[in-house]
C-alpha cells in the first residue's frame, strides 16, 4: 500500500502505528474464532473477551485502524494522551463513515472501541455510552442487510455480557444496599436494552418453527442471547419494583421481562433431547415411593431425572443441565410475574421449583472448578423462596408431614454448596451466608403474595443485592461456537 509522504515525526508515528497494528493481528489465539481474555482495569473478576475481527481491512479502513490503535495503546500501556488522540481520530473517521453509510466498518470498529471502554475506559458510564453506540451500529447493519448476522450477534452479546459484568462488579455490587440510587443506573441501561431489543429472536422467528429458518445451532445461539438479555432485565425489574412499584416504568420492565422469558422457554423446547430432559423433570407422576433422604441425588420421593444431551451422539454434559435449569427458572419467573400468580398459576410455580430441585440433584457439588456448586446454589435459592416450610404444594407429595422435610432438603443442599468454598467472586461476600439465606427462606414463608417475594430483605440485604452475589444465569451455558470449515468458512457448531 502506498503511503503519503510524511515528516520525520510523522514517519516515526506511522511506523509506531503500523507496528501496533501488526502486533494486534499477531496476538496468539487458540483458533481463528477463539477470543482472547483481557483484564478490565475496573476490577471485574471476569475476563473480558476480544474476538479477532477481520471483516474490515486495517490497511484500507481508516476507522478500523483508529479503533485498533485505541485498544492497542491501552494494552501497551501507552501515555493516556496518546489514547485520547486516537479517540479523537476515531470519532472523526466515524463521522465520515456515518455520512457515507459505511455501516460494516462502523460496526466492527465500534466493537473494538467498546472492548477498550470496558477494559480501559475512563468510567463505567463511558463504557455504557460506547456500547450503546455499538448496539445502534449492529441494529443498523442488520437493517441494511435485511437479515441477522450470527457472527455480529455473538460480538453484540459478548459486549452486553462484559458490560453487565463490570457494571455488576464495580457499580451495583460494592454499593450500599439501598436501591434508590440505582435508578439512574437503570435509566442508563434502559437505552441499551431498548436499542438491543430488535436483535433478539422475534415472535415471527419463533412462530416459523419448526422449519428451515432456524437450525439447532441457531436456536442455541438465540437462547444464549436471550439469556444474557434476561439477566439484565431481571436486575432492572428488581430495582424498579422495590423503588417505584406502581410506576409505568416498572410495569414496562415487568412486561419486557415476561416477553423475554416466554421467548426463551419456547425456543428451548425446540431442542429435542433437552425437551425430553425438561419433560421428565416436570413429570410429577409415578413418584409415590418412600422418601429416602440418604439416597444419592434424590429429591424426596422423586426418581432421578436421567440427563439428556444437546448433542444426541455425545454423553450429556453440565451445560445440558444448565440449559434445563434455565428453562425451569424462566418458567418459574414467568408465572411469578403473572397478575394472577397467587391463584391460577401457583401450582405451576411450585412445579417449576420442584423441577429445579430435581435438576440440581444431577450436578456434582465436588466438581473441580466449582461451576456445578455455583449453578446449584444460584438455582436452589429461587426454589427455596418458593418451596418454603409451610407452602410446599399439597397433592405433590404423599403426606403433609413431609412439608418440613422438603424444605430441609433444599436448605441442606444449599449448605453443601456453601461448604464447597466456591463463590461467584473469588472470596466469600457474606460471612454468615447460611444465616442470611435461612432468613430469606423464613421471610418468604411469611409472604402472603408471590408479589411480596420481589421485596424480600434478610439481615438488611435485599433480594436484588443477594442475587447479585450469585452466579449469572448464563454461566455454564456453553452451547455453540464458530469454527472454520473448508469451502464454507465461518460456521456455527454445537460444542
Amino acid at each position: 500500500m502506498l503511503m503519503n509522504p510524511a515528516t520525520p515525526d510523522n514517519e516515526r508515528s506511522n511506523a509506531s502505528d503500523w507496528m501496533q497494528l501488526m502486533q494486534f493481528q499477531l496476538f496468539p489465539r487458540r483458533g481463528p474464532f477463539a477470543p482472547l481474555l483481557l483484564k478490565s482495569h475496573f476490577g471485574s473478576h471476569v475476563g473480558i473477551e476480544l474476538y479477532n475481527v477481520t471483516e474490515p481491512n486495517a490497511h484500507t479502513s481508516n476507522l478500523y485502524r483508529c479503533a485498533v490503535l485505541v485498544l492497542m495503546s491501552h494494552l501497551k500501556r501507552n501515555d493516556p494522551s496518546e489514547i485520547s488522540n486516537y479517540l479523537v481520530k476515531y470519532h472523526r473517521e466515524a463521522q465520515k463513515c456515518i455520512e457515507n453509510a459505511a455501516v460494516v466498518d462502523l460496526a466492527y470498529a465500534s466493537y473494538l472501541v467498546s472492548v477498550y471502554s470496558i477494559v480501559g475506559g475512563e468510567s463505567v458510564q463511558m463504557a455504557i455510552q460506547y456500547c450503546q453506540h455499538f448496539c445502534k451500529c449492529v441494529v443498523e447493519l442488520n437493517r441494511k442487510q435485511k437479515a441477522a448476522d450470527d457472527w455480529i450477534e455473538l460480538l453484540w452479546r459478548d459486549i452486553l455480557a462484559s458490560l453487565y459484568y463490570i457494571h455488576r462488579d464495580t457499580v451495583l455490587f460494592p454499593s450500599s444496599n439501598t436501591l434508590a440510587p440505582f435508578i439512574q443506573c437503570v435509566a442508563t441501561w434502559e437505552e441499551v436494552l431498548v436499542t438491543s431489543y430488535s436483535l433478539l429472536a422475534s415472535e415471527i422467528d419463533i412462530a416459523s418453527l419448526p422449519g428451515l429458518s432456524m437450525t439447532t445451532e441457531k436456536i442455541c445461539h438465540k437462547v444464549n442471547s436471550l439469556c444474557v438479555y434476561m439477566q439484565i432485565c431481571l436486575d432492572q425489574f428488581l430495582i424498579r419494583v422495590n423503588v417505584a412499584d406502581e410506576k409505568v416504568e416498572t410495569r414496562l420492565a415487568r412486561d419486557r421481562l415476561c416477553s423475554v422469558v416466554d421467548r426463551l422457554m419456547r425456543l428451548v423446547l425446540y431442542l429435542p433431547n433437552i425437551r425430553d430432559y425438561i419433560y421428565y423433570a416436570y413429570d410429577m407422576e409415578g413418584n409415590p415411593g418412600h422418601i429416602n433422604l440418604t439416597a444419592a441425588n434424590k429429591f424426596l420421593q422423586f426418581a432421578d431425572v436421567q440427563p439428556r444431551g444437546l448433542a444426541a451422539a455425545k454423553a450429556p454434559r453440565r451445560r445440558d443441565t444448565a440449559l434445563a435449569l434455565l428453562y425451569a427458572f424462566a418458567r418459574l419467573l414467568k408465572n411469578m410475574l403473572e397478575s394472577n400468580a397467587d391463584v391460577d398459576v401457583l401450582s405451576e410455580i411450585h412445579r417449576s421449583a420442584i423441577a429445579i430441585c430435581r435438576l440440581s440433584a444431577n450436578l456434582d457439588l465436588q466438581n473441580e472448578g466449582g461451576t456445578d456448586a455455583l449453578l446449584v446454589k444460584r438455582s436452589l435459592f429461587w426454589a427455596g423462596v418458593i418451596l418454603t416450610e409451610s407452602t410446599f404444594p399439597s397433592g405433590q407429595i404423599p403426606s403433609v408431614r413431609l412439608l418440613r422435610v422438603a424444605h430441609l432438603w433444599i436448605k441442606s443442599r444449599f449448605h453443601e454448596c456453601i461448604l464447597t468454598g466456591h463463590h461467584w467472586h473469588s472470596f466469600a461476600i457474606l460471612n454468615d451466608e447460611d444465616i442470611v439465606v435461612n432468613e430469606f427462606f423464613r421471610k418468604a414463608d411469611s409472604c402472603t403474595s408471590v408479589h411480596d417475594i420481589w421485596k424480600l430483605e434478610a439481615e438488611n440485604i435485599s433480594l436484588f443485592y443477594y442475587t447479585n452475589t450469585l452466579a449469572t444465569w448464563f454461566l455454564g451455558l456453553n452451547l455453540v461456537r464458530f469454527e472454520y470449515k473448508l469451502n464454507i468458512g465461518r460456521s456455527l457448531e454445537v460444542i
